[in-house]
């Protein structure tokens, strides 16, 4: 494989990531598509995104919805050609103390 690539997302042509970032089949998309810096700039995105929503990623449609945001966030193949949502609205929040007592704290007395 070439030693430089043309970013997907910001279209600059660049040196290839000296290792992928994430397993198959995403990390070898990102080699192929994405620039350091780019991914950098979706890893800040994807922190906002997990915390924003407070997802659960040990629940598989979380991780799945996560890594699809990821794919139009950089403009890769898999993305299909959308652009980013910025949030998945389907996501399944983490379970908090507060859920179980219908109020924000307290006691329940």
């Amino acid at each position: 494989m070439s030693a430089t690539i043309t970013c997907a997302r910001c279209q600059r042509e660049t040196s290839r990531m000296s290792e992928s970032p994430l397993p198959p089949p995403f990390g070898d998309e990102l080699l192929a598509h994405s620039c350091e810096e780019c991914f950098g700039d979706w890893m800040n995105t994807e922190i906002m995104i997990i915390n924003e929503y407070k997802l659960d990623l040990g629940v598989p449609r979380n991780q799945d919805m996560l890594n699809e945001e990821m794919a139009r966030f950089l403009n890769l193949p898999s993305g299909g050609g959308e652009k980013s949502a910025g949030a998945p609205p389907q996501a399944t929040p983490r379970a908090s103390h507060d859920d179980h007592h219908g109020h924000g704290g307290g006691s329940c007395c």
